[in-house]
């Protein structure tokens, strides 16, 4: 498929993700990113469920932790 900015570049699939498999598509030549409805929803999915599991109150609280002393 071409690229409807540069029309010279073809899109590819690359994947998006940290957690799930997101698959967007990128433009070989001016690199623009082509995403789609469904994949912008699990984007940001995915960005709320990151925000909520590393909180800096979150890592404050492990860093406080006592570490165990190895032997």
């Amino acid at each position: 498929m071409r690229c409807p900015r540069c029309l010279d570049g073809r899109l590819q699939g690359i994947t998006y993700t940290l957690s799930n498999s997101i698959r967007i598509d990128r433009c070989e030549k001016c690199l623009g990113l082509w995403i789609d409805e469904t994949e912008l929803d699990a984007i940001l999915h995915e960005e709320k469920w990151l925000e909520s599991e590393f909180l800096p109150e979150h890592l404050t609280a492990v860093l406080r932790r006592p570490s165990s002393s190895i032997s």
